[in-house]
């Protein structure tokens, strides 16, 4: 059974209609599956600078969330940047991906899946 078969039948055990888990991102942070840092163009590492918003005026300073797999497992010409980014962290933003998070690809959301599982934990420790 792959990890989208298993994500699917606990799911379903749990009754729980909306495709995807909600995770409690600062507990995400705080066990170092993911990391969220300065924004940075992680091909490259070049920081990504903050630029005001069009519509609300607001100046937007993105992060990255990068998780253990991507740490782990970088994808080679790609996540070059990565160990760049990691020296700028930025926990303090956790809660702009806790409000987030469903807009993640899916590729990411299935990495902070994988994750969880690198690191040994149940998944639903980090679900609310």
């Amino acid at each position: 059974m792959n990890l989208q078969e298993n994500i699917s039948r606990i799911k379903e055990m749990m009754g729980i209609d909306n495709p995807r888990l909600t995770f409690d991102m600062q507990k995400l942070l705080d066990d170092g599956i993911i990391f969220i840092t300065q924004g940075h163009n992680l091909t490259t590492g070049e920081r990504i600078q903050p630029e005001i918003d069009p519509e609300t005026g607001e100046l937007f300073d993105p992060t990255n969330l990068i998780t253990l797999h991507n740490i782990l497992e970088p994808e080679k010409g790609t996540q070059d940047g990565i160990p760049i980014a990691m020296q700028h962290q930025r926990p303090e933003k956790v809660g702009h991906w806790q409000r987030t998070q469903n807009q993640l690809v899916d590729d990411k959301y299935y990495q902070i899946i994988k994750s969880i599982t690198m690191k040994g934990k149940d998944i639903n420790n980090y679900t609310i």
